[in-house]
């Protein structure tokens, strides 16, 4: 069963206080072995079980914490002639303080690595586009008499098939059929732990949940191929799987192309055509789901929103600075020196809206305080006359009903 591989989470919280449960007895025995009749060497040094706890607390958590602190409470009142009450608060306030300190590491510790995990998305963004562009002229220059189209083009009509709302799982299936002569494939989705076929070639086989290689691809979430492992009883010579929020969400199941295709080059190819089209899907339907600034490019609606998420679940400031004017002269002066006064990781759009112009730019992880030399720098550059016909303003970006009205739009 895939779904196996789901609740890992649940198990490593059991394992934890397991061996919780083992370091107690690890440091009951040393006591013992110290003094039998303080086995919690209350008596030689209150530091030790202050420190013992203080490790099992801040390593694992405050539930861990405390099930250590019942484990000395229950020692206490078996193993002593009386239960010392005054010794069992004073551990006891130091195991709170020591779970909130670790719970406030920990979320820190997730904050960072979101920013960390966003960053990387948008320089893999960036490498995925350029590779696109590689592939698809390497394409075009190669079969430009028998196939004058590029592969950038495929992928743009099998992704406006998903907004026609198509069958654009097939899509997918014919553009790999086409661009790189697979005979035999399987496209698959994960839904609570099991494969369900999306599309699939008129003589593929049924899938087999418990093939080693695809087995291997949920465990490694990297694509693989027959070569690894030529001895293993596989159907595939190729499984190659999609992943989202570092969990596997598809898989491409390659059974047969022909030998002189079965190549390193088409193979990246492949698995490169598929994830950027889910990791595109994905754009789409969180697109579709929220029509947060719909007036404005999906690129930066995007932005937007994934940021969105990021400050409302783990607090992480993010700024928006918007402009306002009815001069098409100052919103061209203004998005001139945008282009060269911005960070490369900031995020801009312009639209016209009833006569005025809104330009809106993102400023990720900075508070309003942090991006106003930005706003500084801009109006500085534009000229102190043109910024006078000029409305603009800093938001954060959890004041998103308040930015809809400073642009005068509906569709908060």
């Amino acid at each position: 069963m895939l779904i196996n591989y789901i609740p890992k989470a649940i198990r490593s919280s059991k394992i934890s206080l397991v061996e919780t449960l083992l370091f107690f007895l690890l440091y009951a025995f040393v006591g013992y072995t110290v003094d039998p009749g303080d086995i919690l060497l209350i008596k030689t040094d209150l530091i030790l079980l202050s420190g013992f706890l203080a490790i099992i607390t801040l390593f694992f958590g405050l539930v861990n914490g405390l099930l250590a602190l019942g484990m000395v409470g229950l020692a206490m009142y078996s193993f002593y002639h009386s239960f010392d009450v005054d010794t069992f608060l004073k551990v006891l306030v130091l195991v709170l303080v020591f779970g909130e300190f670790q719970a406030f590491w920990k979320s820190q510790i997730e904050k960072y690595q979101s920013q960390a995990e966003l960053l990387q998305e948008q320089l893999g963004g960036l490498g995925k586009a350029f590779y696109a562009l590689k592939v698809s002229h390497d394409q075009l220059e190669l079969n430009y008499v028998l196939k004058p189209v590029s592969l950038r083009r495929s992928l743009a009509t099998v992704l406006e098939s998903f907004k026609e709302d198509e069958d654009y799982y097939h899509a997918l299936l014919v553009l790999l059929e086409k661009s790189f002569g697979v005979n035999q494939m399987v496209i698959a989705s994960v839904e609570d732990g099991h494969l369900k076929v999306e599309a699939k070639t008129a003589d593929a086989k049924s899938i087999e949940s418990k093939d080693p290689m695809i087995i291997k691809a949920f465990e490694t979430k990297r694509p693989v191929y027959i070569a690894d492992d030529p001895k293993a009883l596989s159907q595939y010579i190729a499984v190659m799987p999609s992943i989202y929020n570092n969990k596997v969400e598809s898989l491409v199941l390659i059974e047969d192309m022909p030998f002189m295709s079965f190549q390193k080059d088409n193979l990246i190819s492949i698995t490169f055509i598929y994830d950027y089209f889910f990791e595109t899907l994905h754009k789409q339907r969180t697109l579709m789901s929220n029509n947060t600034l719909s007036l404005f490019d999906n690129d930066f609606r995007f932005e937007f929103i994934r940021l969105g998420h990021l400050s409302k679940k783990y607090d992480i400031d993010s700024s928006i600075l918007a402009f306002k004017t009815e001069s098409e002269l100052n919103s061209h002066l203004l998005n001139d020196t945008i282009t060269y006064t911005y960070r490369d990781l900031d995020i801009h759009s312009t639209i016209c809206h009833n006569g005025v112009y809104l330009t809106l730019i993102l400023i990720p992880f900075s508070s309003a305080e942090s991006a106003r030399g930005l706003q500084e720098r801009i109006c500085l550059s534009i000229g102190k006359d043109e910024c006078a016909g000029l409305s603009y303003t800093l938001f954060n970006l959890r004041q998103e009903k308040i930015i809809h009205e400073f642009l005068g739009l509906s569709d908060a």
